[in-house]
């Protein structure tokens, strides 16, 4: 998927309902409506009602917050990758990062500097 494809999709979320989105059944028909009360979907079974626990309904429901949240860290995960990517062909490393080079190439797996060369990398890429 594309930086593009991620931001069309970040951005149609924007333009629907505000999240979060919830289930409500007023013991006739069953919809979906956004955090400000608004039917998203659902109705009388012709026009498009959602059973209570039915798996696409759930589905729209999480989608509704989890996919802007996973375009954004995607982006910004590209965007760290990108950065490193950039600095370890210029051959300038942060120095928790270089520390981990280090450790990979004694033969070492060191956890901790994953742990924290990733935090610091992240930091200062996205400053830039």
């Amino acid at each position: 998927m594309t930086d593009q494809e991620l931001q069309r999709l970040e951005a149609l979320a924007v333009l629907s309902g505000p999240a979060p989105w919830k289930y409500f059944d007023d013991g006739l028909d069953g919809y979906i409506e956004d955090a400000n009360g608004n039917w998203v979907v659902g109705g009388e079974r012709h026009e498009g009602r959602i059973e209570p626990y039915d798996p696409n309904g759930i589905f729209i429901v999480v989608a509704r917050e989890a996919v802007p949240e996973l375009c954004a860290e995607l982006l910004r995960e590209r965007k760290i990758s990108s950065w490193l990517v950039e600095k370890i062909v210029e051959g300038v490393c942060p120095p928790k990062f270089k520390r981990i080079l280090d450790c990979t190439y004694k033969g070492e797996d060191c956890v901790s500097c994953w742990r924290e060369a990733a935090e610091e990398a992240a930091a200062i890429a996205m400053s830039c």
